[in-house]
Formats: structure tokens, C-alpha cells, sequence
């Protein structure tokens, strides 16, 4: 499979169908650190806290599937901008959730950020929203969805969180290098927002790029120049389907029992 041979996968989670058999498998099997539970029990609304375990089954899930059963409730470690990794390593990996849906980015040899979103309204500053969608488009090499302003300024915030979460930065820390935030200088001209964001693109050595995903859905994800980024695959909404999944360890020459 074209997905497994780049060591590179893309996965989308109907947090609604797949809830059941996932809180299923972590009844069964425990992998979620006692942390990740306690963040998500936390939450009042229900739905919310529902949603949230499911998403960070999935990913677990997903770890289990790249680099073995030992990575079953190893708790993670958070850097400086606070992106979560497995102190062995083994596997890079994202997760990003919204209303309904998570996205979960793997990579056997690459850094890779993710981020998902609604379509939806924007309010925000004019000015705002183009020092964003220059950043975006200097970050992602390529023009925003024309026409469409509050589409192009959902599509610039995902590029820039991709990014930023492949970088293993907090988003301030990008903002701050593109010189809009930690300065008092008057922010710079779009134009020369886009040339920064292009050049920082250049210095760390990702790319990013736009998911094609269903309708009400807006994502993208970055990961190391050159590497392959194959479309998201639905996660099996079913037992047979996890089962089979499970399975069918990724074979990637860093894989290894955990």
C-alpha cells in the first residue's frame, strides 16, 4: 500500500460512529495514560467529554498499530510549545479535533502537524484576517480558496496550526517569528508577512498542504520537505474493521514490539 511504504498515514474519525467500538477496545484494553483520562473526564458537557476520549482512543489506538502494544498508557511527554511525543520515540504523530471529527497524523520519519476544522463564520479584524491569510499563504506556497473570505480564513488558521504543531511550537511562537506578536513595532504589510512566512517555511524544512476532506470539514497537514502526503483514510467505524486494522501492523523499518 502506497500509505504504509511512505510511513506516512492521514486518519479521520467520526467521533459519533466510532464511539461505541472504541470505548469498546478501551474497556477491553486500557490505553490511554491515567492523565489523558483525567483531562478528559474533567470536562463538563457530556459530548465534549465523550468526543474527547474517543479522539485520543483513536490515536492511541493508532500509536499501538505503528510501533507495538508498549506503547499502551506510556504517558507522554510535552516540549516547550507543548506538542505531546513518546519519550522512545518510535513515531511522529498529531491529533486534531473539532465538533464531530478528529484527524490523527502519524509519520515513521518526518515531523507532521495536523489540524481540522468547521467551515464556518469568522469575525475578526479585517486586518487580522489578512496578516493570517498572508502568513498562510507564504507557510503553504499556494493561494487560499478565492471568494470565499471566511473559507480562506478557516484554511489559513489550519496551514498555520499544521505548521506550527510540526514544529512543536505553541502558534504565539510562529505568530512571533513572522514578526505579529512580541513586537512593538507596527505590524508589517501583507506582503512582507507573506515573504517571512515563506522564508520560515524554507528554514524548517516543511511543507504544507490542504486536505481534501467532506463537505463542512477544512484541514491540512505539514510534514518534512520531500515526504509523501497521502489522503486521509476513514477510520472502521466497526469491531471487524479495528480488528482487522490492528491486525495489519505498519510496516515501517522503525517498527518494533515497544
Amino acid at each position: 500500500m502506497i500509505q504504509a511504504q511512505t510511513g506516512i498515514e492521514l486518519w479521520l474519525v467520526d467521533l459519533a460512529r466510532c464511539g461505541g467500538v472504541l470505548d469498546e477496545l478501551e474497556r477491553e484494553m486500557p490505553r490511554l495514560a491515567d492523565d489523558e483520562r483525567t483531562r478528559a473526564e474533567a470536562f463538563r458537557d457530556p459530548v465534549v467529554r465523550r468526543e474527547r476520549m474517543t479522539a485520543h482512543t483513536a490515536l492511541r489506538i493508532l500509536i499501538e498499530r505503528a510501533i507495538g502494544p508498549g506503547a499502551r498508557r506510556r504517558p507522554y511527554v510535552r516540549g516547550a510549545g507543548g506538542a505531546p511525543r513518546l519519550v522512545d520515540g518510535g513515531v511522529s504523530f498529531s491529533l486534531s479535533h473539532t465538533e464531530g471529527f478528529a484527524l490523527v497524523g502519524l509519520a515513521a520519519a518526518s515531523p507532521i502537524g495536523v489540524d481540522l476544522e468547521r467551515a464556518r463564520p469568522v469575525e475578526i479584524p479585517q486586518r487580522r484576517r489578512e496578516e493570517l491569510c498572508a502568513a498562510a499563504v507564504g507557510i503553504g506556497g499556494a493561494p487560499l480558496p478565492y471568494g470565499e473570505e471566511d473559507r480562506a480564513t478557516v484554511q489559513a488558521w489550519v496551514r498555520l496550526e499544521a505548521f506550527t504543531k510540526a514544529r512543536g511550537r505553541a502558534l504565539l511562537g510562529t505568530l512571533t517569528d513572522l514578526g505579529l506578536r512580541g513586537t512593538r513595532l507596527p505590524p508589517p504589510p501583507p506582503a512582507c508577512v507573506e515573504a517571512a512566512a515563506r522564508a520560515l517555511a524554507g528554514r524548517t524544512g516543511l511543507t504544507v498542504s490542504d486536505l481534501p476532506l467532506p463537505a463542512g470539514l477544512q484541514g491540512a497537514a505539514a510534514v518534512g520537505l520531500g515526504a509523501y502526503l497521502p489522503a486521509a483514510r476513514a477510520l472502521p467505524a466497526d469491531r471487524a474493521g479495528l480488528d482487522e486494522l490492528l491486525g495489519r501492523p505498519w510496516p515501517h523499518p522503525g517498527r518494533g514490539s515497544g
